[in-house]
């Protein structure tokens, strides 16, 4: 049966005891309210839980919990007194000053002055796919199984900065310059001032020190009708250098550490105010021209003089026609004979609409002329003029169309021929 009982004295108390399972219902009248007095709170059980209110909030206080609820709204857990999450340990906690979310895998608080601080060595992680930002005190890391995506905005200004001006990445342009804030029109401008340093280095390091490797260097391609496809320009007045090619290639002989492929309706320009100096060892200074030799048998060797049956000329192309000389002292000479022009030396870019066959005849610095003995022995300085005998050369008479000049001797034994070593050039001797 329930039991209502009192005590006496002055801090009486009244208790409501159902039987059983029963409970304890406190039913107001119609728009009535169960009211509790202000600073009067109900008590659960021995060890102090209680659930008070003071007319301005109410508070739920206990051993291990310290709660209330403002009249405004809000809800306020007192100075370092959090949330606990279940039984491992996840807490939310205040100090008046940060919010912190602590567990054994997260340490995150917000600084009253708005700073998110996370701890080191603690990063965000985003998604399944391991998407993370992390701290170490000295270095932000970003990392991701993806794609990392920056997208800046469309307005003109520098959108991305590192520093100032570190690294600059312009929002409408997309433009980027290294060392400086202003790119400008350029899509990569990169500035840099100091000694003995590089400004950029490209390095391929695939077959590095050994004979194997097949790794390209730079490639730099432009399809504008701009003046310069690159452009190497050293300001400084007074000293420095401008372009240094350095090869490793020790030994393996006819490799190129420098090739210019230029087309026949292009130009190869050096412009100096000072010398051109070659150091080392080098190829004789040869010019060639090419030529057609409609009576071409392979029966044409090296050396062997020709001369020029017609000329035609388009644009800035020349074309000659040639034979081998005929006569003595001609002045109709092209040049000497160097050998057929196989499909394998041209450059597949450069592209000759004409099928005949084509010879390459040097015109010009140093060479061969194919000589007998015709005119007696050869010594150093005498011309060398065509022959009787068809494309061979021989010593020149004074007064007479040569086109070389000997740079060795030579004391013919018979009617042998000899390749004399000259200085090419058509002229009166």
């Amino acid at each position: 049966m329930a039991k209502i009982t009192t005590t006496t004295g002055s801090d009486a108390d009244l208790t409501l005891e159902p039987d059983g399972t029963g409970d304890i219902n406190l039913t107001p009248g119609t728009n009535g309210d169960v009211n509790i007095p202000a600073n009067k709170g109900i008590t659960f059980g021995n060890d102090g839980e209680k659930i008070e209110g003071n007319a301005t909030k109410l508070d739920i206080a206990a051993a291990e919990i310290d709660f209330s609820i403002e009249a405004d709204g809000d809800i306020n857990i007192g100075t370092d007194i959090g949330l606990t999450f279940g039984a491992d340990g996840e807490k939310i906690e205040g100090n008046g000053t940060k919010l912190d979310i602590a567990a054994a895998e997260i340490d995150f608080s917000i600084e009253a002055d708005g700073d998110i601080n996370i701890g080191t060595d603690i990063g965000l992680t985003f998604g399944d796919d391991g998407e993370k930002i992390e701290g170490d005190g000295t270095d932000l890391t970003i990392a991701s199984s993806a794609v990392l995506n920056v997208n800046t905005g469309s307005s003109a200004g520098n959108d991305l900065k590192v520093n100032t001006s570190q690294l600059v990445v312009e929002g409408d342009t997309g433009n980027v310059g290294i060392g400086t804030s202003t790119p400008g029109t350029n899509r990569l401008y990169v500035t840099k001032s100091g000694a003995s340093e590089y400004v950029a280095m490209f390095e391929n390091t695939e077959g590095n020190g050994t004979t194997t490797g097949t790794g390209q260097g730079i490639h730099v391609k432009c399809a504008g009708g701009g003046t310069y496809v690159a452009r190497f320009e050293n300001t400084r007045t007074n000293t420095g250098n401008g372009i240094h090619i350095v090869s490793a290639n020790t030994s393996a002989s006819g490799q190129e550490a420098i090739k210019l492929d230029v087309n026949s309706v292009q130009k190869c320009l050096l412009t100096m105010g000072g010398d051109l100096t070659i150091a080392g060892s080098y190829s004789p200074f040869t010019a060639t021209h090419t030529a057609k030799i409609p009576d071409y048998n392979n029966d044409y060797q090296y050396g062997e003089l020709v001369e020029i049956i017609s000329v035609s000329s388009s644009g800035f192309e020349v074309s000659y026609v040639v034979r081998k000389t005929t006569s003595s002292y001609q002045k109709t000479i092209l040049g000497a004979y160097r050998k057929l022009i196989e499909k394998s030396d041209v450059d597949p870019k450069i592209k000759d609409t004409d099928e005949d066959q084509k010879f390459a005849i040097n015109v010009l610095g140093d060479g061969h002329i194919l000589c007998s003995s015709e005119n007696g022995n050869i010594e150093i300085g005498d011309g060398i003029a065509s022959s009787s005998t068809a494309g061979q050369g021989m010593k020149a008479d004074s007064g007479t169309y040569i086109f070389g000049i000997a740079q060795e001797n030579h004391v013919f034994s018979g009617s042998e021929t000899k390749l004399i070593a000259v200085q090419y050039g058509l002229k009166k001797y």
